[in-house]
């Protein structure tokens, strides 16, 4: 198999700016999310399932509050004060305002890789690497 790394996406811990969460540290921890209400991806979702699993290896037991099968939604329930979460940098990016704040994670930070993978034996065509050197472009402003 062939890969391409584009970005290793990290992952900022979404607050909202009205709720009594955001007094807490500055420089919160993994650990602190075992305190706060917590919202995630449904089950089955990729960016839940990789949030769950970042937690579960650092012996963290997330209060799951709420679940959603939509990022937007996750953001609306944050904002809203309903709880903490884990959300995709590039998507702290779409505006919300002085609502909500992100807060980056100490070391190790919660993060995944975006990747391109094909067969070694089948390079990509013309329009595929057009497409990937899209998707890098993205990466970079990302």
């Amino acid at each position: 198999m062939q890969l391409r790394l584009f970005s290793d996406a990290p992952r900022l811990l979404s607050i909202s700016t009205t709720s009594v969460v955001p007094n807490i540290a500055a420089t919160i921890g993994i650990v602190d999310l075992e305190r706060e209400p917590f919202i995630v991806m449904k089950e089955g979702h990729c960016l839940g399932d990789q949030v769950l699993r970042f937690c579960d290896r650092r012996d963290v037991r997330p209060n799951v509050s709420f679940r959603s099968a939509q990022l937007e939604t996750v953001q609306s329930l944050v904002c809203a004060g309903l709880g903490l979460s884990l959300i995709p940098a590039m998507a702290a990016k779409a505006g919300r305002g002085s609502q909500l704040e992100y807060r980056s994670l100490p070391a190790p930070k919660p993060q995944r890789k975006i990747v391109a993978v094909w067969p070694k034996r089948r390079p990509p065509g013309r329009a595929t690497e057009v497409f990937l050197m899209l998707v890098a472009e993205w990466a970079k402003n990302c």
